[in-house]
């Protein structure tokens, strides 16, 4: 039987944890990471996206020593909800770094609607994820929170630079035959984006699920907002 991406993941983790056994991660924590980094709330580095009708392809890399690290790629739609929120849907997909290892689907939806905003491009938002992944006969489920702040200025060609930080708060549970554990871990996510004037968008962004020893999430995306 191949590998299971999960059994690597933990390994990873013990194997950097402090000789202190206080010091190492609990189950329950291990769980938790296990399961948002699996999903796409972790999987794939954040996007703070700004226009509705809008498709984007994203690409990332998870790293962590003592792991092979994965290549993540996800796809993602985005669609206005109320006058203030926008709610994706994103399909993505977790290529393993290491020989004889399966990939891994996941899929996930979430929503962002701003709590307050100015005239100079400050704002603070809220978002809230929900994700799921299964690897043979394990599945991940997570839940997640996030208040991004962030900043955007419009340039004199129109086009519009914009950058954010989103600290975060997320719930991984973890099940198998042999049984199930949850948890719960902080999260943080920074990121940027230049939108062009003709609906087309660079992302750049990092995040990390916060774990002793915890691997480190960096990725890219291209957005296009169909119609005006």
């Amino acid at each position: 039987m191949r590998r299971c991406l999960m059994a690597i993941l933990v390994v990873g983790l013990v194997s950097l944890s402090t000789s202190e056994a206080s010091a190492q991660p609990s189950l329950k924590d291990v769980a938790a990471y296990s399961a948002l980094v699996f999903t796409p709330v972790g999987s794939h580095a954040p996007m703070q996206m700004q226009k509705a009708n809008a498709f984007a392809v994203r690409f990332s890399h998870f790293s962590q020593e003592g792991s092979d690290g994965t290549n993540n790629l996800a796809g993602s739609y985005f669609m206005k909800a109320g006058s203030n929120a926008l709610v994706g849907g994103t399909l993505g997909y977790i290529m393993p770094g290491c020989d004889n290892c399966d990939g891994v689907f996941n899929a996930g939806v979430n929503l962002n609607s701003s709590l307050w905003s100015n005239a100079s491009g400050a704002a603070i938002g809220m978002s809230g994820d929900l994700g799921w992944a299964k690897e043979d006969e394990t599945t991940f489920l997570s839940a997640a929170i996030g208040v991004p702040l962030s900043i955007s200025k419009e340039q004199a060609s129109k086009s519009r630079i914009s950058a954010f930080v989103a600290p975060g708060f997320g719930f991984g549970r973890v099940s198998a035959d042999a049984g199930s554990e949850s948890g719960t871990r902080p999260i943080i996510g920074a990121g940027a984006a230049y939108q062009a004037v003709g609906g087309w968008a660079l992302h750049a962004a990092f995040q990390k699920v916060m774990i002793e020893n915890g691997g480190n999430n960096i990725g890219l995306g291209f957005s296009y907002k169909m119609g005006n």
